[in-house]
């Protein structure tokens, strides 16, 4: 049930339809699909209702990760070498391509790129909301009526201006004699790349999102020509890897069997050091804190647990109470330590009379 008191129910199923472009409107070749989808989805009883559609924006960037890698697998099937390209005018993006061009190249054929560079530039603004403004008013209209082979035409002449060599179609090099099984090959591949990406995901949290570990390992697996189909088969064959709620894809969620057992160790260590920590007094004034505050220094020195764990908001007065909790704990004769999870973090963290590490593992 949503907010609003609505039942929401998920199918599992929607209705859209894909059209494949091959041309930009600068009549550039950037293959692309546009893809429309329906406000309409089937219920497990038959009937017909409007879908939700914060879970396709919330996966969009994992839509675009299938996409790219059913592009790669095509192109590897074709026998052609395949990379990954830097997009857009930031270069943060990443897109599938045949490799083996240049730069140069993919500049010489991005005529609408260029276009909206120019405009930008000539107004002194940059790339994000205003290039966004910028190419909805420069937009022309799509050609209509274009002669296919006239377009081929003027495609060929201008790799020449630009001295573009074009790959050669090797089907032959999928069979090279020196080559290990091709299914084995994809299977090691997608091992790595899921490995990968639960290693990155799993550095900081112990939780994550199903479809940020698919999207995650596609990434890592672009230039092998590793598809959705394949990562998912790959997290349901393993044991290292435990997902909760795997019927709904907004809320499927991912831990680690390693996570897990570090979880019950840490539970673990909480009980035997209950009642075994060394205890200071705080007094029930003190200058600089409110209420609260003050609440959470002396709870943590007079806790006689060994573990105590604060949880605080952004500035609700982290720093200014643990400041106070590390004066009246060397007053005490306590060895004061901090830890941080990375040097970044320590760094910002450095406090008089605090010896501080960077946690390598907790």
């Amino acid at each position: 049930m949503d907010p609003r008191g609505r039942d929401v129910v998920t199918t599992g199923n929607m209705v859209a339809a894909t059209f494949r472009h091959e041309t930009s409107r600068a009549l550039d070749p950037p293959l692309h699909s546009h893809c429309v989808v329906l406000n309409i989805t089937r219920r497990p009883d038959g009937e017909w209702r409007a879908i939700n559609a914060r879970g396709i924006f919330r996966a969009r960037r994992l839509a675009n990760e299938i996409y790219q890698a059913g592009l790669r697998r095509q192109l590897l099937a074709l026998g052609y070498e395949i990379q990954t390209y830097k997009d857009g005018r930031s270069g943060r993006q990443r897109v599938t391509g045949i490799a083996a061009f240049r730069e140069e190249h993919l500049k010489h054929f991005s005529k609408r790129s260029r276009e909206i560079e120019r405009e930008l530039k000539a107004h002194g603004l940059r790339s994000g909301r205003p290039a966004e403004r910028v190419t909805l008013s420069t937009r022309k209209a799509k050609a209509k009526g274009i002669d296919r082979e006239v377009i081929l035409w003027s495609w060929r002449t201008a790799a020449r201006e630009v001295d573009l060599q074009f790959p050669k179609w090797e089907k032959k090099r999928l069979a090279s004699p020196g080559r290990s099984d091709p299914a084995r090959e994809l299977e090691l591949s997608t091992r790595v790349a899921v490995n990968g990406a639960r290693d990155h995901l799993g550095e900081r949290r112990a939780v994550f999102g199903l479809s940020e570990l698919e999207r995650e390992a596609l990434s890592r697996g672009r230039d092998r020509g590793v598809t959705i189909d394949d990562v998912r088969k790959d997290i349901a064959s393993r044991d290292d890897l435990v997902v909760a709620d795997h019927g709904d894809a907004a809320l499927a969620r991912v831990t680690t069997s390693k996570a897990i057992d570090e979880e019950r160790a840490l539970l673990r260590a909480v009980k035997r050091g209950r009642s075994r920590g060394p205890t200071a007094l705080a007094p029930e004034r003190a200058a600089g804190l409110d209420e609260d505050q003050l609440r959470v220094a002396r709870h943590i020195l007079e806790s006689p647990d060994r573990l105590v764990a604060v949880e605080g908001k952004a500035g609700t007065g982290k720093t200014k109470a643990l400041s106070y909790v590390r004066e009246r704990a060397t007053e005490a004769g306590w060895s004061v330590r901090g830890v941080a999870p990375t040097t970044t973090a320590a760094a910002a963290e450095v406090r008089p009379g605090v010896c501080l590490h960077v946690a390598r593992r907790l």
